[in-house]
């Protein structure tokens, strides 16, 4: 198995292997990595015939084959991608199963001018890659792509605002690095959004804290927006990662209690016909996190927030006057938020 690192001067130095098998909790990470590995190896004005691109949500192992057996046309390489192949995982249904197995009887027949790579994303970072492909390593190159961190993540963030044509500071890239959802793609976007709203002038500390909303903050967004969509799981989940982090249940709850008291806020005033400017303006939110919230206050009746809240609460009541783990107080009142209809 090797990692990013290795991969990255493997890919600098042109050594390519006939099948990979990349796995990541970021999917942009992935993506960036196959577009090196294709521009190294494909001759761009033949792309559209020689790198083919497969859902692996929606395959069989008969369009893999197929698609590996045919030659590149005008050119000594081709690339087949299987994207979220999911049936790689250590999950799923008996036809997944089965797809798994055919595929990797194959493996050992992808012709030598073919390049087969598949991805699947992990849920969590900390997720191990299936072991049942350990034993297929003589036949597949296993990669392990974990995010970047530290230094390299601040590197990695003042490459792109360079590569849009933007400086940042030095203190301005540690604010914006700390301040990010470590996700690629969340990165891009948000590097997007600061360039065009300091366009024409430097970025400043107070621009990036204005703009990017604090990582615990989307951490609740999310927990509050799983329990709307009742996947109680991902709650609990969320709950989780928040706590192992070191965030104190009190905060959490806090954060959980001020969530739905905007949502409950936000629903008023557009029932009231206020636009997301308006409701920004009044309750003092940046515009990307209110029409984010605006679209979350939809799956909600007035009455259900009016009753998580309550909970919340009560909840909060509990951890003040009873002795228990607090953690275990949180997740009853998940569940019991769960439950309202």
């Amino acid at each position: 198995m090797i990692d990013l690192m290795k991969l990255e001067n493997e890919i600098a130095k042109k050594i390519f292997h006939n099948c990979y098998v990349i796995c990541s909790s970021d999917e942009e990470i992935i993506k960036n990595k196959v577009d090196d590995i294709v521009k190294k190896t494909i001759n761009p004005d033949f792309k559209d015939f020689n790198y083919i691109k497969l859902d692996g949500e929606k395959i069989a192992e008969s369009d893999i084959i197929s698609n590996c057996e045919t030659l590149p046309f005008m050119d000594n390489k081709k690339i087949v991608l299987v994207y979220r192949a999911n049936f790689l995982s250590d999950s799923g249904s008996k036809s997944n199963k089965d797809i798994f197995n055919k595929t990797m009887k194959y493996i050992k027949d992808v012709p030598p001018y073919c390049i087969l790579i598949f991805y699947y994303l992990l849920e969590k970072e900390r997720e191990k890659i299936n072991y049942k492909l350990v034993k297929y390593e003589n036949e597949i190159t296993l990669v392990k792509i974990d995010k970047y961190k530290g230094v390299v993540l601040q590197n990695k963030i003042k490459h792109l605002f360079e590569a849009e044509g933007k400086n940042i500071g030095k203190v301005e890239l540690s604010v914006f690095a700390s301040k990010v959802e470590n996700d690629m793609l969340t990165i891009n976007n948000e590097i997007d959004k600061l360039i065009n709203y300091t366009e024409g002038r430097e970025i400043t500390k107070q621009d990036i804290l204005e703009l990017i909303p604090d990582k615990n903050d989307e951490d609740i967004f999310d927990l509050v927006d799983a329990m709307s969509k009742r996947k109680i799981d991902a709650a609990l989940d969320i709950l989780n990662e928040l706590i192992y982090k070191g965030v104190k249940p009190s905060i959490i709850l806090r954060m959980i209690e001020r969530q739905y008291n905007l949502l409950i806020n936000i629903k008023l005033m557009v029932d009231k016909g206020l636009d997301s400017y308006a409701i920004s303006k009044q309750l003092k939110l940046n515009k990307f996190i209110c029409d984010k919230m605006i679209r979350e206050s939809r799956n909600y009746k007035l009455e259900s927030l009016e009753k998580a809240l309550n909970h919340c609460l009560d909840t909060e009541r509990n951890l003040k006057t009873k002795r228990s783990d607090d953690k275990t107080f949180l997740e009853l009142m998940i569940v019991e938020i769960y439950m309202i209809k």
